[in-house]
C-alpha cells in the first residue's frame, strides 16, 4: 500500500501533518461515490493507528467542488466538540483562459465557494455549531 509509503517520506521530509480523508455519507450518492467512500471507509479503519501525531479529520470530500450551505450545515451537524477537522474546499476565481478541460469546469465552482466561505451565513454557521477557525 502506499500509506507507509506516505509516511516515510513525510518523516523525511520533516511533513508534520498526514491528511487521513474520511468518507463523507451525504446524500445523492452515484454508484462511483458509493465505491470511493467504500474504500474511503476502509482506509479509515486502518491508517490512523499508523500515524503517531494528532490528525484533524477531513471532512467535505463528497461535496468537493461543490460545497453549498445547505452540505455545511449537515456536515457542521456532525462535528464533536473538541477534535479538529480540515474542511476540503475549492476556492477561487474563474478564469476562462486558464481552465477549458470540461470535466473540471463541471466538477467545481471556485467562486460560489468563495462567497460561501466569505458569507456571513457562514459566520452565523460558525457560531451556532460553536466552531473556531486555526491554522496550521
Amino acid at each position: 500500500m502506499l500509506f507507509p509509503l506516505v509516511l516515510e517520506l513525510a518523516n523525511a521530509y520533516h511533513i508534520p501533518h498526514i491528511r487521513l480523508p474520511r468518507a463523507d455519507w451525504l446524500k445523492p450518492l452515484t454508484g462511483a461515490e458509493l465505491i470511493r467512500n467504500t474504500l474511503m471507509q476502509a482506509m479509515q479503519t486502518v491508517n490512523p493507528q499508523r500515524v503517531k501525531t494528532p490528525v484533524p479529520l477531513f471532512l467535505g470530500l463528497s461535496r468537493s467542488g461543490k460545497l453549498d450551505y445547505a452540505a455545511l450545515t449537515q456536515i457542521f451537524s456532525t462535528l464533536k466538540a473538541g477534535h479538529r477537522y480540515e474542511l476540503m474546499c475549492h476556492v477561487g476565481h474563474f478564469d476562462a483562459r486558464d481552465i477549458t478541460d470540461p470535466k473540471l469546469l463541471a466538477y467545481h465552482d471556485w467562486e460560489a465557494e468563495l462567497a460561501l466561505l466569505q458569507s456571513p451565513e457562514l459566520q452565523e454557521l460558525y457560531h451556532r455549531f460553536n466552531i473556531r477557525l486555526s491554522h496550521y
